[in-house]
């Protein structure tokens, strides 16, 4: 089964505005132009969505952030952190691709806090991601002196198998996530499942398998070493649980086989981690 590649999405910088922001790019070896449009930064509070949707109320318990991201003739990736990168083109040209389409790549999230009380706040989120999909395209390489041959690797994912032939994926992803509030302490509870991605394509990228990542915390502020107004200190410690549907390739949301905790689906199906850590806060 083909492997998964390193992500090389850029995400969606979250401002407290709404921005776009188009970056242009092209492949030096294919001269392939890439678009990378992104929209962030739609905050809601409960007040706000009453004002359009309803009654006003005074209630400023609820932040709802809404974050969109498009692009086009970029590499079939997970978004993620990291460069945006053209896709290979139309190495095959016109006369042997006429059915060649530029791929593309939508990615929409929900997600939100609701402060229940000064002690409890929870966090959730949705997202779905779509892909086109790409063509596969035949680049031809030089292994010798006087012979080339057909190479089929390209970087990214989601690729079919024979020349013209392209499949979309959809997958929808969910978080959710909790925090308790006592005087200088805070603990944390919050999973994320990956889901499988829908899909037509018979090579196997990871779209049958899914993800659950499932994490406890505390954290625990230190006045004592705290320097006045120059920065506080807080350290934490944390328990994970990572498990995978199926061992294989890992789903389409992870930018790589060893995304958020280091275990690679296609060698394990589950894994443990444990995290200790400090944070300065200036």
């Amino acid at each position: 089964m083909p492997s998964r590649r390193n992500s090389t999405r850029k995400p969606a910088a979250f401002d407290c505005a709404v921005s776009m922001m188009r970056n242009g790019s092209q492949d030096v070896m294919f001269i392939s132009k890439a678009e990378n449009i992104s929209a962030s930064g739609i905050f809601f509070s409960s007040k706000d969505i009453e004002r359009i949707f309803g009654p006003e109320v005074e209630d400023e318990k609820n932040l709802v952030e809404l974050i969109y991201q498009s692009s086009d003739g970029g590499r079939q990736s997970s978004f993620s952190k990291g460069a945006f990168y053209g896709a290979q083109g139309n190495t095959n040209g016109p006369p042997s691709s006429p059915e060649y389409e530029t791929p593309s790549e939508d990615l929409l999230i929900v997600q939100g806090t609701y402060w229940m009380n000064e002690r409890w706040n929870f966090t959730y989120g949705i997202k779905r991601s779509e892909w086109s999909g790409q063509a596969q395209q035949c680049d031809y390489g030089p292994v010798s002196p006087v012979e080339s041959v057909c190479f089929w690797d390209q970087p990214g994912f989601n690729y079919s198998d024979e020349i013209d032939a392209v499949y979309d994926a959809v997958s929808w992803d969910f978080m959710l996530g909790a925090a308790h509030n006592r005087g200088l302490w805070t603990y944390t509870a919050g999973g994320v499942y990956l889901n499988e991605a829908s899909t037509d394509n018979p090579i196997e990228w990871g779209q049958d398998n899914n993800a659950l990542f499932l994490n406890l915390g505390v954290y625990r502020k230190v006045p004592e070493l705290s320097v006045g107004g120059l920065f506080k200190v807080e350290f934490y410690a944390g328990l994970g649980r990572i498990m995978y549907g199926r061992q294989g390739p890992a789903p389409l949301s992870m930018p790589s086989n060893i995304a958020f905790g280091g275990v690679d689906p296609r060698t394990s199906e589950s894994g443990n981690t444990f995290t200790l850590g400090a944070n300065l806060i200036f």
